[in-house]
């Protein structure tokens, strides 16, 4: 029951989204990324410098490395933005689906049949929750991303080192700070997959290289390391409504004086001892799944530009866990970190919707106050993925191996 009432609130934190912004927002960013990737594919085509370059509706900017501008040049055969986002929307749509299959076909390989309420509402949970909303309505490419993930997992499971190596790599390739996710097969001592995937990533930069020349790569690289990292908005200016799912937030709250470049060490810091904590317990299907969510929570806590639609990459495994898991502990703070991840608003919303509230105006400014200092320190998002991880760490440190629902056997390789 829990668990179905988590993914229905998802549902609702997806409604509101669209709701507030037709309602309340100063502004409706609809398809704002994909403009730019559209916008991206207009300068290649002209021969004109393309990354880090922003479209003149919206204020996404085409922040990939120059290789990727390949995945979209077939939108420039529609005659306009609309028909090609729908087009998008719908592909899009179809990995989210895509990702619900695995997540199905997961529970239902280590638990049995799933009951058909609860398969709607994962298959809906991945496509209309919070982050399927942000993402799809911004026309973002995380939705493919997520799928190829999940499913670089499924088959490095399954003992296809090579094949997972090549499909972990694809999202490095497109995003970059999914690179780090390869601790997770040093960890797993997968070697076959990390050669695959260091050899994928480098046929990538290759290609890149070869088509777009040195010279517009190493400014890619300088980009991203300079204005894409965030690191200099991190400093003593932090806006309360900085959109942030990084570490690197609260340490600009807590150690203000520090310069914001230390703050990915520190974070390092803080995030390497939970991770080899939980890769201390790989015996299980569930631990396996457990250590591999600690994998993906720490890198985007490590990432300086990991934003809070970010939280989509958890989706897998996070959700398989919530049906699969016996300890009753780490259940919990599962479903409290995932509600409090579903609802990322931030300072500014709180502040309208209490404004429009029939509150005396002392109980408001105190609300308001208390919310933003709060806020500020965190987004809900990093609030909610920090419980995650204590319930990751419970099952490693309390939960008997006994009490595991899973056990491996051959059959699961």
């Amino acid at each position: 029951m829990a668990t179905r009432i988590v993914l229905t609130a998802g549902l609702l934190g997806g409604g509101l989204i669209p709701t507030y912004f037709a309602l309340w927002a100063p502004e409706l960013p609809l398809a704002w990324d994909f403009r730019a990737y559209l916008h991206a594919v207009d300068l290649f085509l002209s021969g004109e410098p393309f990354v880090g370059v922003s479209p003149p509706v919206g204020n996404g900017e085409f922040v990939y490395p120059p290789v990727i501008v390949g995945m979209f040049l077939p939108y420039a055969v529609f005659p306009d933005v609309v028909s090609a986002f729908v087009v998008q929307l719908l592909i899009m749509a179809g990995f989210c689906l895509g990702t619900g299959w695995i997540i199905v076909s997961v529970i239902e390989r280590h638990s049995g049949p799933v009951q058909h309420l609860d398969k709607l509402l994962i298959y809906l949970f991945c496509l209309a929750s919070t982050y399927p909303v942000i993402v799809l309505g911004q026309g973002q490419v995380d939705p493919l991303l997520l799928f190829v993930l999940s499913l670089a997992f499924l088959v490095e499971e399954r003992g296809r080192g090579f094949l997972a190596g090549v499909l972990f790599a694809i999202p490095a390739i497109v995003k970059l700070f999914p690179a780090l996710f390869g601790v997770w097969l040093v960890r797993k001592r997968s070697w076959l997959a990390v050669k695959s995937a260091v050899a994928t990533g480098s046929a990538a930069v290759a290609l890149s290289v070869l088509a777009f020349g040195l010279d517009r790569n190493l400014n890619y690289a300088w980009f991203i390391l300079t204005d894409r990292s965030r690191i200099e908005d991190l400093g003593t200016t932090l806006s309360p409504n900085f959109s942030a799912l990084t570490l690197s937030r609260p340490l600009s709250v807590v150690v203000p004086n520090v310069d914001p470049r230390f703050y990915p060490a520190i974070a390092l810091t803080l995030v390497a001892p939970v991770l080899v904590v939980l890769w201390q317990r790989m015996e299980t299907v569930e631990s396996r799944l457990l250590a591999y969510l600690g994998t993906l929570g720490g890198v985007l806590l490590l990432s300086p530009a990991s934003n809070i639609h970010h939280v989509i990459f958890l989706y897998f495994p996070l959700v398989p866990l919530l049906f699969l898991l016996d300890h009753e502990p780490t259940r919990t703070l599962l479903h409290v970190g995932t509600l409090v991840m579903l609802f990322p608003v931030q300072p500014m919303q709180v502040e309208t919707v209490l404004g429009m509230a029939p509150l005396p105006l002392l109980i408001e400014t105190v609300l308001a106050d208390a919310v933003r200092e709060v806020l500020t320190t965190g987004t809900m998002t990093l609030w909610g993925l920090l419980i995650v991880l204590a319930g990751c760490l419970s099952f490693t440190l309390w939960a008997q191996p006994e009490s595991t629902s899973v056990h491996l056997t051959t059959d699961d390789d």
